[in-house]
C-alpha cells in the first residue's frame, strides 16, 4: 500500500492510498507541485511589475518637480489617483 507525506495545521501527516488510488495519487502530487510554481512565478512577477510601475510614479513626480521650479518635495505620492506633492 502507498502512502502520501502532507502537512495540516503546520503538523506532518502521513496516510495510506489504495493500490488502486496510487496512479490518482501521483497524478495530483504532480498537479499540486506545478500549482506551487506556478504560484512561486505569479509572486516573483508580481514583486517585478510593482517594482516597475514605482518606479515609473517616481519618475513622474520627479519630472513634475523639475518642471515646475516651485513644486519641491522630498516626498511625493499618489492618493486616490490624485498627485499629491507634500512640500518642504
Amino acid at each position: 500500500m502507498d502512502q502520501i507525506n502532507y502537512s495540516e495545521e503546520g503538523r506532518p501527516r502521513t496516510k495510506a492510498v489504495k493500490p488502486e488510488d496510487g496512479k490518482w495519487a501521483n497524478q495530483m502530487t504532480e498537479i499540486y507541485k506545478r500549482f506551487l510554481d506556478s504560484r512561486q512565478k505569479l509572486r516573483t512577477l508580481d514583486k517585478q511589475i510593482n517594482h516597475a510601475i514605482d518606479e515609473l510614479e517616481n519618475r513622474t513626480v520627479q519630472r513634475a518637480a523639475r518642471e515646475r521650479n516651485y513644486v519641491t518635495c522630498t516626498f511625493c505620492s499618489t492618493i486616490g489617483g490624485i498627485l499629491r506633492f507634500i512640500r518642504d
